[in-house]
């Protein structure tokens, strides 16, 4: 490391005595000083490209959050030198603790630690202020407390997110793709937190080269290598690593929410405080903070069932649900338009409507409660049994429906009331068991989720129409006494059957879809000693 400029003792800026060097770079230099009253602080001292570092600081020195480094006043000394004034903070950086950790931390610091960087990306956020140099060296942790500082890359968030300049923003390791084209975005934190969830929980970096240009193009072209996150994660890690900015996640607390809910945690609005460290008589030892880590986190409580943790959609999220169930019943009217085509008129040679209006509506119906119910488990595992029972209940109702609207197959003329009473309910409890049961089996929220295998599976076709089929053979089964006759009038079974055929291609076309990212191909590679 080069020469600090100045030495313990010197007083360049009035009112501060510096204590001695903390940390060099291509922006200056940082001290730990202490003011006249005895208040810790940081200077930093702002050398190349200044006006750039100054106007970042500037726009974040009103900033108030607890998990964000403070910034308290920029002066000029007498040399015309800028200053920085800021908390300072008594602990370490999280590339220290990274590389103490070459195969990646435990995954409970890794979800307190990105908790709160969460938490201060998304004040941040809310500020109009996007960060651009996101990256292990500016998050601290001090006494498990994690702060996001460095904010000398700092600007305000534009209504065209274009930046004027040119030149490379932040470090290459963590640069989304969409930087190279001078779109600097709040999507650019999200990609390097993205980044660096990856770096926690492997030790290694998603992309890396021998070369900046090696680097680059592997952000712009190559997809990361997957296998060694746990399984778990996957589909969180790609959806922040995407090319695209506008399928990541929009906000950092629906980044955090989708960490959190894989290992069971609830996400606050709030970081919980420190508790308040004990008064020293001397100058805290940067090196202290190597130990930030060794005290585990608390446990947090157990998340909620539902997809975020509030109980609640997101925007975005509520948007994609209700174009999917536009879709639903747009493919669904398709598909009784064409099914009528085929089977033609209905009765004596009469078209009538009304004999698909039934089947119409339970489609729509039945691909309905598939959609909505799977939006609260997308991008979640397990729960098979809550998901079995939602949807048999979900069944059951949408059956009964079916049922009473179902055209009556008695000779109404010649039938007392009580006969049609009772055909009536005899018909809604044979659509209610059908559906019940049909829903029931069959995992139906695999059909939903956005990063399945194959936008369109026909087996998932195949399997809905022999599922379909056994139920009616297991109804007819169990009627005795000339009751299987009834069953065969009541029960429409070819529409029936077809009806949870049509739902499975109906769900698949109308769920969001992106193709997962390939597994990553090992490459021999010629190593020189």
């Amino acid at each position: 490391m080069a020469k600090f400029i100045y030495s313990s003792g010197d007083k360049p800026l009035a009112g501060y005595v510096l204590k001695r060097g903390i940390g060099q770079g291509g922006f200056g230099e940082v001290y730990y000083a202490v003011s006249e009253a005895g208040k810790e602080v940081a200077l930093k001292l702002v050398r190349g490209n200044a006006e750039v570092e100054l106007r970042g600081m500037q726009q974040c020195i009103n900033l108030k959050h607890q998990n964000l480094v403070s910034l308290y006043d920029i002066k000029t000394d007498e040399t015309g030198d800028s200053w920085v004034i800021m908390e300072y903070v008594a602990g370490e950086s999280l590339n220290q603790v990274l590389s103490r950790h070459p195969q990646g931390l435990p995954l409970d610091q890794v979800q307190s630690i990105f908790s709160e960087l969460c938490l201060a990306m998304q004040a941040l956020h809310e500020s109009g202020i996007v960060h651009r140099d996101l990256k292990p060296a500016n998050v601290f942790i001090e006494n498990s407390m994690v702060k996001v500082g460095d904010y000398g890359l700092c600007k305000f968030i534009s209504g065209t997110q274009k930046s004027p300049q040119t030149q490379s923003i932040g470090t290459v390791h963590y640069m989304a793709p969409e930087i190279s084209t001078g779109n600097y975005g709040k999507q650019v934190d999200i990609y390097a937190a993205g980044v660096m969830l990856y770096e926690m929980m492997t030790g290694k970096l998603p992309f890396d080269g021998e070369t900046v240009g090696e680097i680059l193009m592997k952000h712009l072209t190559a997809q990361p290598d997957l296998s060694l996150i746990p399984k778990e994660y996957v589909a969180v890690i790609a959806k922040s690593l995407t090319k695209n900015p506008v399928e990541r996640y929009q906000t950092f607390i629906e980044f955090q929410e989708a960490v959190a809910q894989i290992a069971g945690h609830t996400v606050t609005k709030q970081a919980p405080k420190p508790m308040p460290a004990p008064l020293a008589s001397h100058a805290p030892n940067m090196a202290a903070g190597a130990s930030a880590l060794t005290t585990p986190y608390p446990p947090p409580a157990p998340v909620s069932r539902l997809y975020n943790s509030s109980g609640t959609f997101s925007r975005d999220r509520f948007t994609e649900l209700c174009w999917s169930l536009v879709q639903a019943t747009l493919f669904s009217l398709l598909a009784i338009m064409v099914y009528a085509a085929i089977v033609g008129p209905t009765t004596k040679g009469v078209f009538h409507v009304r004999d698909y209006l039934g089947m119409l509506n339970t489609l729509i119906l039945t691909s309905w409660a598939v959609l909505i119910t799977g939006k609260f488990w997308d991008g979640r595992k397990g729960d098979h049994w809550p998901r079995r029972s939602i949807l048999l209940a979900c069944g059951l109702g949408i059956g009964a429906l079916s049922g009473f609207m179902s055209p009556y197959t008695l000779d109404l003329k010649s039938a007392t009331t009580n006969q049609i009473e009772q055909h009536s309910i005899w018909v809604m409890l044979h659509y209610a068991f059908f559906f019940g049961v049909g829903l029931f089996s069959l995992k139906w929220w695999e059909l939903t989720e956005r990063y399945r295998s194959k936008r369109f599976h026909f087996t998932s076709l195949i399997l809905a129409g022999l599922v379909g089929y056994a139920i009616t053979w297991v109804m007819m089964m169990g009627n005795e006494k000339g009751v299987t006759q009834s069953l065969q009038t009541s029960l429409q079974l070819p529409p029936v059957i077809l009806t949870l055929i049509m739902a499975s291609a109906v769900i698949q076309l109308a769920s969001p879809w992106s193709a997962p990212l390939p597994k990553a191909t090992k490459k021999l590679r010629w190593k020189t000693a």
